[in-house]
């Protein structure tokens, strides 16, 4: 991400600088694409796709956005390429949505059911919260007051997520991927056998990167996402953004959300972009879920999900066999799913 200091992130003169909110980190993202399109004019020539996961529901639209209204009013430092869509892979756009969907993923017929199902007592609790969960969660649509917001996520975790952080507590249950226990807590992500953090931390791929004298690279910055937190910026839904790169910018969308991701799920996933207020919502909302399919390495048909919104500007799609790093578990589906609807523009 480009910056005044121009290093890993950033280290000047010892001390740390990074952006913590979206506006600042919208303008380094300006700069850095702008310097890229300079760099290497020859991939831009047909405009480009941005793409973002997990947090990048919140960093994705807002930085997106800001390039787009620029563009529209003619500024001078306006972004030279047209976007022509965006990606997002298990995103959090509102965050009170996600605990929306646990009485459809823990307490009905669902395909996570074989894994965990609640039962009755904790399904008629969670049933008994959901009418307050639903008015908290459009008083913060309405109002976009952080306070308001934070008021509905802690509703939402308190009263319908925490017979799964239950779960998550005992160490039986990853948020992150259904399939899997907590082996290591917090994150309950198992190290990977492809670790970013051991090939950036790697001297001759720093190097390569310049980064000049080396510096430890940990693929979660807790001490960023500490400083991220006590902004009440963090609480607030980028649905706004959203509506308006759908509305007025006409930005197509594709959504992807892996089916044993419960930290963020597809029951949350499906609802929260039915109810997204744009022109196209009614055509959008009575389109059902339809399986969809891929073709595998052997050019064999396969089942990849379920799909909503199939060639209308927003797409969502339900991905089987992954969890909230759904275009690394299931490389093969998600690829040909986000080629497939590249095609389409």
């Amino acid at each position: 991400m480009a910056s005044t200091c121009r290093s890993w992130i950033l280290n000047c003169g010892r001390r740390w600088f990074f952006p913590v909110t979206l506006a600042e980190a919208s303008d380094d993202f300006a700069a850095f694409l702008t310097r890229f399109v300079k760099q290497f004019p020859q991939y831009f020539q047909h405009g480009f796709y941005i793409a973002g996961e997990s947090f990048g529901g919140r960093y994705v639209p807002r930085f997106t956005a800001d390039l787009v209204r620029r563009q529209l009013a003619g500024a001078p430092v306006a972004f030279p390429v047209q976007v022509r869509g965006i990606v997002l892979a298990n995103a959090l756009v509102d965050g009170t949505y996600s605990p929306l969907g646990h009485y459809e993923l823990f307490c009905t017929d669902s395909p996570t059911a074989d894994l965990l199902r609640f039962n009755a007592t904790a399904c008629d609790a969670i049933a008994a919260a959901m009418p307050e969960a639903e008015r908290l969660q459009r008083v913060c649509q309405a109002t976009y007051d952080a306070s308001l917001c934070q008021a509905a996520i802690e509703f939402g975790q308190r009263n319908l997520y925490k017979y799964f952080q239950a779960q998550v507590d005992a160490l039986k249950h990853s948020p992150y991927d259904l399939r899997l226990g907590c082996d290591v807590p917090p994150t309950c992500i198992p190290k990977s056998e492809y670790s970013t953090g051991d090939y950036f931390n790697k001297p001759d791929i720093q190097s390569l990167l310049g980064i000049g004298e080396y510096q430890k690279y940990v693929s979660i910055n807790f001490n960023l996402n500490a400083n991220w937190s006590t902004r009440p910026e963090i609480m607030l839904p980028t649905t706004r953004e959203v509506s308006y790169l759908v509305d007025v910018a006409k930005v197509r969308f594709l959504v992807l959300n892996g089916n044993y991701d419960v930290i963020i799920n597809s029951p949350g996933i499906f609802r929260e972009w039915a109810d997204l207020p744009w022109h196209g919502n009614i055509q959008f909302r009575l389109d059902p879920k339809r399986d969809w399919y891929f073709r595998d390495s052997k050019g064999a048909l396969q089942k990849g999900g379920q799909l909503k919104g199939r060639g209308q500007q927003v797409q969502v799609a339900g991905v089987d066999n992954a969890g909230h790093m759904s275009p690394g578990d299931h490389k093969e589906s998600v690829a040909y799913l986000v080629h497939e609807w590249i095609q389409q523009s």
